[in-house]
């Protein structure tokens, strides 16, 4: 009986720490399982002029928050309530051919990433108190829907996601065909986007359980990026509510169980049917 209750815990904790309950809001959502999932977004950003220019050019940043709507498909049938799962994001002009803008990595001149959340959401990459050159932005999960019209200036302040907000991935420019660009002409215009998944030690995905099977998408130029995040979408400049800028668009991502974890339920399972057969022939 002891041998049993033993065996029962061991397999329980081994569930328990593999089980999709530990995860967080986004990996709740987006389902390991080999399917492509969708995520619809509406955002907000704003610009730092930072040569007073009083117009878009290299060396400014364009920083803001990203709030998910909806994904599809929702395998689990949870129905996700809108608005809960944000991404915010840092990054600075760093080319320029006439509309068409090239962003990459904020360091510290103004608005990153540790600037706009507070300590408790900075990204983690394992690296303490200051930014690597990979960060771009940090997907953050809360317990309300976030409400589009957050004053731009809490917002910059890095006051906006204060209470009740938990960590859940940073995205980094750190695979060999990520990018980040858009199109920042007047009136609507797209951009378009590829990322890495990173985790707090710095290595790539968001969980040791989880793998990203590629995506594609295509950049402002017509050449096609097999990335792990993909984003596409349309930018409205002016922006709504105070901002600069607004968006709608879309990410996509495919995330699939780790091999190690088949091979780990498969030792489970091995080990229950080994105990059985023990017990029928004592």
């Amino acid at each position: 009986m002891r041998k049993l209750l033993c065996s029962a815990v061991s397999f329980a904790f081994i569930a328990w720490l593999v089980s999709p309950a530990q995860a967080g809001m986004v990996d709740t959502y987006v389902v390991a399982d080999g399917v492509e999932d969708e995520l619809t977004d509406t955002s907000r950003a704003l610009l730092d002029d930072l040569d007073s220019s009083g117009s878009v050019t290299v060396g400014d940043v364009i920083y803001g928050w990203v709030a998910i709507s909806g994904v599809n498909p929702d395998p689990n049938g949870y129905g996700l309530q809108p608005n809960r799962i944000v991404i915010v994001f840092s990054a600075k002009i760093v080319s320029q051919s006439g509309t068409r803008y090239t962003l990459d990595y904020n360091d510290t001149d103004s608005h990153d990433l540790l600037d706009l959340l507070p300590p408790a959401l900075h990204p983690k990459n394992g690296r303490t108190g200051t930014l690597g050159q990979d960060e771009i932005a940090v997907v953050i999960s809360g317990p309300n829907p976030v409400s589009p019209v957050i004053d731009p200036n809490v917002f910059a302040a890095g006051n906006a996601f204060n209470v009740g907000y938990q960590y859940e991935a940073t995205l980094g420019l750190v695979g060999p065909e990520d990018f980040f660009e858009a199109d920042l002409g007047v009136g609507a215009n797209n951009e378009r986007g590829g990322f890495t998944v990173m985790d707090a030690s710095g290595s790539y995905g968001n969980s040791p359980s989880v793998i990203y099977i590629p995506v594609t998408v295509t950049d402002l130029g017509g050449v096609t990026h097999s990335v792990e995040v993909s984003l596409e979408g349309t930018i409205f400049a002016p922006g709504a509510n105070g901002y600069d800028f607004s968006d709608l668009s879309n990410f996509r991502i495919n995330a699939a169980p780790e091999p190690a974890t088949f091979a780990l339920w498969g030792l489970i399972g091995a080990a229950g049917a080994t105990y059985l057969r023990r017990r029928r022939v004592s």
